[in-house]
């Protein structure tokens, strides 16, 4: 699939979690910035990447102003994080959440 994946991704993706990364998931990050469509972009700090640098600011100017790229120490962070965005968006609730056993 090559770059259409990233662009895939990138649009269709309601929340990112980004885990390190090279050149393929900053295009990611990028297009689902600049889509706007992504309620979240997270990413896990203290590991090596290319995203890394953008925890805790905007990529550039574009609407909605106030976003940023929020950084989590742990997964269940960064997972807590996106669900909030989500939420905040209304694009869950938190009743959808089933619990088994």
């Amino acid at each position: 699939m090559g770059h259409a994946r990233n662009c895939i991704i990138g649009t269709a993706a309601d929340a990112l979690i980004v885990i390190g990364g090279g050149a393929g998931t900053l295009s990611e990050v990028a297009v689902a910035w600049t889509g706007a469509a992504a309620a979240a972009v997270v990413v896990m700090e203290g590991l090596d990447g290319s995203v890394r640098q953008f925890a805790g600011r905007a990529l550039d100017g574009r609407p909605p102003l106030g976003r940023e790229v929020v950084g989590a120490g742990s997964a269940k962070q960064a997972v807590g994080l996106v669900l909030g965005k989500l939420e905040q968006a209304g694009l869950w609730m938190p009743e959808q959440i089933k619990r088994v056993g």
